[in-house]
């Protein structure tokens, strides 16, 4: 777990197996930044078209599933109420609302399914986007955060506005300054910053997600 603050949940997932196909409550969005990923890796993500809730109740889901390969810097909006999975061979920034996972089907690992409440929870209609190779700026919008990527080298300067922000440096390495005071930052290190209308002056090169809350929830 990187952060779980607010409405918010933050972590880096590496997938060396195929993960659970599993679907969160609706209103209860995810999205999946790929970081890295081998040859063909791929997710599942929606319903292929014609299938209902009812013919989810079969052993085959998996059949039941559209699958979609993936490469580094996608980045995949999942709403809540669509059925999703990562393949193996893929490392992700997963952003997320906090709530409750159904797990459908998980590769007869032997854990506990909730096949029955997670179909009640399955939009058959709703589909999830997948932006390849995302260019910087606003990459999306988890409930009340709007979240960017910003690519850097040399000195960047922010000033924030908003009370709370989050900065997730997904490569390269340097200095982050906040009211004189200086921390170090590198590939997978993660800030929460409380501060507004503060000038925030990072040195060095790399890539950040950067996430800001636009208000309460």
């Amino acid at each position: 777990m990187y952060l779980l603050y607010l409405s918010l949940e933050i972590k880096i997932i590496d997938a060396n197996e195929n993960l659970s196909i599993q679907v969160h409550p609706k209103n209860k969005d995810e999205m999946w930044y790929v970081l890295k990923n081998k040859k063909n890796a791929y997710i599942y993500l929606e319903l292929r078209n014609g299938v209902d809730k009812e013919m989810l109740k079969k052993e085959d889901i998996l059949n039941k599933l559209k699958i979609y390969k993936v490469k580094k810097e996608d980045c995949i909006y999942i709403p809540g109420g669509v059925v999703h999975s990562l393949g193996k061979g893929i490392r992700v920034l997963e952003i997320k609302e906090k709530g409750k996972t159904y797990r459908l089907f998980d590769f007869d690992r032997g854990r506990t399914l909730e096949k029955k409440n997670g179909i009640k929870e399955l939009l058959v209609e709703e589909k999830g986007i997948i932006q390849k190779k995302k260019r910087d700026g606003l990459i999306g919008v988890i409930g009340i955060w709007e979240i960017y990527k910003i690519n850097f080298t040399g000195t960047k300067k922010f000033l924030l506005s908003e009370k709370v922000c989050i900065f997730v440096f997904i490569e390269g390495q340097g200095i982050i300054e906040c009211s004189d005071e200086k921390k170090e930052y590198y590939a997978g290190k993660l800030y929460l910053i409380f501060a507004e209308n503060e000038i925030i002056n990072i040195q060095g090169s790399g890539k950040i997600i950067m996430l800001f809350n636009k208000g309460k929830k």
